[in-house]
């Protein structure tokens, strides 16, 4: 079975000394690191540029994944975003509170302020303020998702989701189909009440407003939706759902489904620069038809 250290990185962006392979920054010429947005220590992002071009750049917001309990801006969720990079858009890797000291909607609250923060302070940063973009892993995912379908502003050009959690009820019932013994199970119904404060079916419309369906709304920004069909931790069904949600309120979709892949972070695929590259080239699409005027 493969695992992420199977990835074919680029080796002057990884460390692969540690079990789990660290992205490298010390080839990136520009960065500011742990800028605050909040008080918490968690409400803060490194911000990265591209060795070449001039500014303002593009700028990629990225959110990791982990449960909304774990992972770091600078852990294995930051490599893919050294493609959007290298295509020219600036990089902002994000943390956020967690639980469990940080129940939902903190973490949503922390994402949308980031949005907001990076669009108002876009001149001193060499931003494009208008040509801003989420790409958000599993609980990230999820968190991208919402930010992006709430953002009246239309700051947000396009939402780039990886293996999204969609659906915190259906979640539920998918867990239980689960045997008990199963680590998977264990790890996946342990995130539930830290983040909820309940189990979704125990406070149905709390856990609605925490999903992304119930944030679908008329002409919803460009999302490019990736998932494997063999996911064990969120079923690639969410995907078609979500896809299906956007559809119908007239949103652009992209559906692309990774065969015979499981979660992201269980191995390699959602790191391949082949599956990355065509979500960044999504992201230039949505940023120059929107620039041109151009419904994508």
């Amino acid at each position: 079975m493969k695992t992420i250290r199977d990835t074919a990185f680029r080796a002057d962006w990884i460390d692969k000394e540690p079990t789990v392979p660290v992205p490298k920054a010390d080839w990136i010429n520009w960065k500011n690191l742990d800028i605050a947005y909040g008080d918490d220590p968690l409400q803060q992002f490194d911000l990265y540029y591209p060795n070449s071009g001039e500014g303002p750049y593009p700028l990629c917001i990225l959110v990791h994944g982990g449960g909304f309990m774990l992972c770091d801006k600078r852990d294995w969720h930051l490599y893919p975003g050294f493609f959007a990079l290298e295509k020219g858009f600036a990089l902002a890797s994000v943390n956020y509170r967690l639980t469990p000291a940080s129940p939902f909607p903190a973490a949503l609250e922390d994402i949308c302020q980031v949005i907001e923060y990076l669009h108002s302070h876009a001149q001193e940063q060499m931003l494009d303020q208008d040509k801003v973009v989420l790409f958000g892993t599993s609980a990230g995912g999820n968190l991208v998702s919402v930010a992006g379908l709430e953002d009246r502003s239309n700051i947000v050009k396009a939402v780039a989701v990886l293996c999204p959690l969609v659906d915190l009820i259906a979640e539920q019932v998918y867990v239980e189909t689960i045997d008990q013994q199963n680590p998977l199970r264990m790890m996946l119904e342990g995130a539930f009440v830290p983040y909820l404060g309940a189990m979704p079916m125990d406070n149905p419309d709390f856990a609605a407003q925490a999903g992304i369906l119930s944030h679908v709304w008329k002409t919803p920004p460009p999302f490019y939706i990736q998932h494997g069909d063999r996911d064990a931790a969120v079923p690639v069904r969410q995907a078609f759902e979500l896809a299906d949600a956007l559809r119908h309120a007239g949103g652009k979709v992209v559906l692309d489904i990774l065969q015979d892949v499981d979660h992201a972070g269980a191995g390699p695929e959602f790191l391949e620069e082949c599956n990355v590259i065509p979500i960044i080239n999504f992201f230039k699409m949505c940023c120059e038809r929107d620039a041109q005027g151009v419904k994508p």
